[in-house]
Formats: C-alpha cells, sequence, structure tokens
C-alpha cells in the first residue's frame, strides 16, 4: 500500500501561528533581530520570513511548513505539539513515500522523497540541536540523505576520517566521467548542515566541479570538537587527505563558506595555500564579536536565544555568560587574518545583504582591503545571507568561482 497523502492543515488552524516583533532587539541589533524561531508567552510560534523561504527552496514545500508551524506550541518535549515531533512526522511520512518508491524501482520519486525526508528531520534538529528529540531527527536527516543518495545521478561517498579523539565525517561528491576534477570544500553554519545544501552542491557536480562537504567544528557530525583558536585544523586534515588520494586535481582547490562557514573561508583563505579561490557567503568576520556588554544576555533572552546558544556551543563559549573576551577571540582584525597590514593573495569574493547585522558590509569591506583579487557583492538591503536572491545569485557565484578555479575562460570585461 502506498502511504497516505500528506495534507497541510486547513488554514483555519493558523490562528496560532504569527509573525511578531521583538523591538527591544531590533533596536540593539538591527531588524534581522525582529523577528526569529521561538514561542512567546502567548502561545504563539515566530519564525523569521528568510527561515520559511530557505526551508521551502528545492524540496520544501511553503504550505506544508506553514500548516506544521501552526501544530507548533512549545519547542521542547517528545509529544505532539512540540517542535521535533511536529517535523519528524512530517518527514517520517515522506520517508515511507520513499521506501515505498525504491521497492517498486522508481527511482525519480524515491530520490525526492527521501530528500523532502532529509528535510524535515532537519528542521527537527534546529535550532537548538541538544535535546535527544533534536539528535534523534538529526540521525534521521542523515540516513535519509544517504537513502537518496543512492539515486543520484553522481556518486556519493561518505568518508570518515579519523583526528585525535574522534573523526570528521565527510560527504565527498563526485561527478561522472570526469578524471581528475577541481574540487570544492563546503561548510554550512552553526545551524544548517553539511546535507542541507544539496540543491546547491548539485550545481557544481554538473558542472564537473567535486565538492567535499563537511560540518564545522561543535555542529552536526563534528560535534566533538569546538571552533577552537585552531580553526584551520579539520580543513587542512580534510584537504590532506583528498591530496593523498591522487583523485583530484590539486591546483584548482576552491572553498565555499555560508554564513559562519564564510567566517572559515575567509581564514582558510588566509592561510592556506593549496586553495586558490574562496567564497564567503555572509560570514561574520568582526562586529558581531565585539557586542557591547550587557548585549549578549538581551539576545539569549530574545526569539533568537535558541540559534545564539547553538552558535556558542559550537564555539567553545558559556551560552548566556559575559565575560569580556568570550567572543573577542574570533574577531578576524583581533587575530591577524583581515585588516591593516594582512595581505589575502587569492581571489576571494564576498556575498551578503546589505543589512545584516550579524555580518554587515563593513565586514565585507575588511576582507576586500585586505584582498587585492578580491570582489564584493551586495544584494541589495536583504538581511543575512540574502535567502531571496538565491536563486539569481548562487549559479552567478559559481560562474565567478569557475572562472578564477580556470575550469571556464574568463569572463568578458
Amino acid at each position: 500500500m502506498h502511504p497516505e497523502p500528506l495534507r497541510p492543515a486547513p488554514r483555519r488552524t493558523r490562528a496560532g501561528f504569527a509573525i511578531v516583533g521583538c523591538a527591544a532587539m531590533s533596536v540593539i541589533m538591527g531588524p534581522a533581530f525582529a523577528r526569529a524561531q521561538a514561542i512567546m508567552d502567548d502561545g504563539r510560534l515566530v519564525v523569521p520570513e528568510r527561515r520559511t523561504l530557505q526551508w521551502a527552496t528545492g524540496e520544501g514545500n511553503r504550505e506544508l511548513i506553514e500548516s506544521t508551524y501552526a501544530r507548533i506550541s512549545r519547542l521542547t518535549g517528545s509529544t505532539p505539539g512540540s517542535w521535533s515531533y511536529e517535523w519528524m512526522q512530517v518527514a517520517s511520512h515522506f520517508e515511507a513515500r520513499g521506501d515505498d518508491a525504491a521497492r517498486r524501482g522508481d527511482g525519480v520519486r524515491a530520490r525526492s522523497a527521501y530528500l523532502k525526508a532529509s528535510l524535515y528531520y532537519a528542521l527537527g534538529y534546529f535550532p537548538d540541536n541538544a535535546s535527544p528529540e533534536q539528535k534523534a531527527s538529526y540521525a534521521k536527516h542523515l540516513s535519509t540523505y544517504v537513502s537518496a543518495s543512492r539515486f543520484f545521478e553522481h556518486k556519493l561517498e561518505v568518508v570518515a576520517l579519523p583526528l585525535e579523539h574522534s573523526r570528521i565525517v565527510v560527504h565527498l561528491h563526485v561527478p561522472p566521467g570526469v578524471t581528475k576534477p577541481p574540487i570544492v570544500l563546503w561548510n554550512g553554519g552553526v545551524d544548517w548542515w553539511k546535507a542541507g545544501y544539496h540543491s546547491l552542491i548539485e550545481l557544481l557536480i554538473r558542472r564537473g566541479i567535486a565538492v567535499a562537504a563537511f560540518d564545522l567544528p561543535g555542529t552536526g557530525e563534528s560535534a566533538a570538537w569546538t571552533a577552537g583558536l585552531d580553526q584551520g585544523k579539520l580543513h587542512r586534515h580534510v584537504l590532506d587527505h583528498l591530496e593523498q588520494s591522487g583523485r583530484f586535481d590539486f591546483t584548482r582547490v576552491g572553498m565555499v563558506g555560508v554564513s559562519f562557514g564564510g567566517h572559515y573561508a575567509v581564514r582558510v583563505a588566509a592561510t592556506e595555500p593549496r586553495v586558490k579561490a574562496a567564497v564567503n557567503f555572509c560570514g561574520p568576520i568582526q562586529r558581531i564579536f565585539n557586542a557591547p556588554a550587557g548585549v549578549i544576555s538581551r539576545v539569549m533572552a530574545s526569539p533568537e536565544g535558541a540559534t545564539l546558544r547553538a552558535a556558542a556551543r559550537a564555539r567553545g563559549l558559556v551560552p548566556g555568560q559575559e565575560q569580556a573576551g568570550q567572543a573577542e577571540r574570533f574577531d578576524l582584525v583581533r587575530l591577524g587574518v583581515v585588516g591593516e597590514g594582512r595581505r589575502i593573495d587569492i581571489p576571494i569574493l564576498s556575498v551578503n545583504g546589505g543589512r545584516d547585522p550579524f555580518a554587515p558590509p563593513e565586514d565585507m569591506d575588511l576582507v576586500q582591503r585586505s584582498a587585492p583579487k578580491g570582489e564584493v557583492w551586495r544584494l541589495g538591503t536583504s538581511g543575512h545571507c540574502a535567502v531571496e536572491y538565491g536563486a539569481v545569485v548562487w549559479p552567478q557565484v559559481f560562474d565567478w568561482l569557475e572562472e578564477k578555479l580556470g575550469t571556464v575562460p574568463p569572463r568578458q570585461q
């Protein structure tokens, strides 16, 4: 028997869902803090539009996402109405559809259903990444992604690289029919992980470029490490493995980092000679790491609190503490990565919206001033990562990356 269709909740059930503002945080940190995922005192769920837009891209469905919001009344727990429970219900439906299609030999439908399941299981893990329910949802996010990979047009290799007391798990995407392809390292942020970027990674695969995607220290399957001062350790280890394999063209190695992954992209661009071009997509560089005293506690009490607690844990910080210097150690000016007298010799592209309080325009300018071959693309007045521009800008980002890696002729000026 086929699984029953999953239908969105009737519109009338959305009475419990609202997008509401947090005026205090808007004043303190800018407009992007005005809306975020949280449960308010009156029981309303608050989700930023940029998140809904992000999740509704690709395999997501906006109507289904919003109707799931309507069923959520609390962020914790494992019973109906809790965040993880409701997303896992949606995800398990699509997982069953994938299993059914796979049994029938329908690879196209199996792939689509498993990718949907993987997305919704990922939402069950977002954003706090700490409870047993969230961790269970994350495990299913990974397993359904691997199930989907059986039906990809390219090969996905799940590679576990031992390092110190744990291992780095790399999703190695290899384009078919290409001998020694160029390769790009891919990092997401602190609350979205390597399997969540499939639709973008697939665009690179279709261009004949291999991709090695792995989670940042302190996140996803790299949770065994915190994002300490030696932030290039995981990247060096992955590059060493890829180079020693002899399977890739190490004259054409790139890196793409999104959100906090963009922070790493700048670090790697400045310090790793094997990387020839890098993309910093909305990476925080300086400002957010130098917030005035008292701001952090107010943020933790705001709708952004859960996401920022996850970010703090990933960085080895103590959530809610206001000890001076906790976040300053990630300021790339203080660390001598960018700023006066510093130089990044490879091409680096910085992309973001013009009104991002996490990674504001002045952060991109800092990178640009240290990179003679750098470029800055400001995307209107968008907020963090300019999600609404994604469908247009990402193909152009990959055009830029191909050109800088020498896989296509230079554009005409």
